[in-house]
């Protein structure tokens, strides 16, 4: 559907300096705040019966995998979430049709150490890849913003007329040794008149020991249009996101959809909201918040099988459920996110009433020397 060109940078790692080590995803504890359609699907559902008991604030496991190692997870945290008002979204220079609100530097939670399968090294990592769409599927659309590079650690880009902020929210940047772009490079459309974001996030962190288990931050396309409006009046989701990763070494990180929900609109951080996570992809070996508990639901969508995991970020209070899947898409995943959203629903994690306030599409990055080529399209429709 999508064409476009590679572009290969070549990444050199930089020299490691020792840090505190904590082994968590999340922003570390500290005074100061980060702010930062297809058709409705057959559910069946599959109550576990682990108990959806929350997370500890600390926790030691042994996770048997093909490379156990012990654990020590859900330490304690702060996380924030700026939304900003619709008025200070759009330069006064670039007039839009749609003025999206700066909402992408909500930053997923996960925590503990690697279980789930996609390889992290090997001189290149192509297992878990799609051919990206064949010349001439999509087009650039030729009065879209120019391609910019967003190497700063909390660099944002504003689509003025798109439904879109790419964001590189590297809000653990103090524990990073190297750096992260998130690039926008373009829009393309499809023949269906389907409009996709184009953009490439290259990685080259270094591996510490003290920090190799912090999650550094969160490249991210965040939807900017029809926020704030309550689940029972969106009609659905659409979702398209397609990725090639090429990994020069190891890479920890994981391609992960993330929405926060709430009673009140514009809620992004207060312990009344829910964050919900469906992880489509995961290199290196990572989980989420309460994977230790066991799963409290199995549920069957986008044809694969997902254990549902529970847990409370410690630092903010809010209760993060997060879907794994069994096997991974393969570099592209197609899907109506409202359908998972609504299993959230069924089980009274979403009411009706509740606002949908964020929405994001992006890789989580831990560390590694690692570029992937990505084209997101991600609405929310009423």
């Amino acid at each position: 559907m999508m064409a476009y060109t590679f572009l290969l940078l070549a990444l050199s790692p930089l020299a490691a300096h020792g840090l505190p080590k904590r082994a968590e995803c999340r922003p570390r504890l500290v005074t100061t705040t980060h702010t930062v359609t297809l058709a409705p699907s057959t559910v069946a559902m599959v109550p576990s019966e682990t108990s959806a008991a929350l997370s500890n604030s600390t926790e030691t496991i042994q996770i048997p995998t093909i490379d156990p190692t012990t654990l020590s997870s859900v330490v304690s945290s702060q996380r924030s979430v700026e939304t900003s008002s619709p008025a200070s979204a759009s330069p006064p220079s670039e007039p839009s049709e749609v003025t999206p609100p700066e909402i992408t530097e909500t930053v997923p939670t996960s925590t503990e150490e690697p279980t789930r399968a996609g390889s992290s090294t090997g001189a290149v990592d192509r297992s878990s890849t799609a051919s990206l769409s064949p010349a001439g599927d999509a087009t650039a659309v030729a009065d879209a913003p120019a391609g910019t590079r967003l190497c700063g650690n909390s660099d944002r880009k504003i689509m003025p007329g798109y439904p879109w902020t790419v964001s590189n929210a590297m809000f653990n940047a103090d524990l990073m040794v190297g750096r992260q772009c998130t690039n926008y490079e373009s829009v393309l459309e499809a023949p269906d008149g389907t409009q996709q974001v184009r953009y490439t996030s290259v990685t080259d962190i270094q591996r510490l020991e003290d920090t190799e288990d912090d999650c550094k931050g969160y490249s991210n396309i965040g939807i900017g249009k029809n926020l704030g409006e309550r689940f029972r009046d969106i009609t659905s989701i659409p979702a398209y996101f397609q990725w090639e990763r090429r990994n020069s070494g190891e890479f920890k990180g994981a391609n992960i959809f993330d929405f926060i929900t709430a009673p009140s609109a514009g809620d992004t951080r207060s312990t009344a909201t829910s964050e919900f996570m469906l992880w489509i992809e995961i290199w290196g070996g990572q989980v989420p918040i309460g994977y230790s508990q066991g799963p409290v639901a199995t549920f069957d969508l986008y044809g694969t099988t997902f254990q549902l995991y529970e847990g409370v970020n410690q630092g903010s209070g809010v209760t993060v459920r997060s879907a794994l899947p069994e096997s991974s898409f393969g570099g592209v995943f197609e899907g109506d996110l409202r359908d998972w959203l609504g299993v959230m629903a069924e089980r009274g994690y979403i009411r009706d009433t509740d606002f949908v306030n964020v929405g994001n599409a992006g890789t989580e990055i831990f560390y590694g020397d690692s570029e992937m080529e990505a084209v997101v399209a991600l609405e929310i429709t009423v």
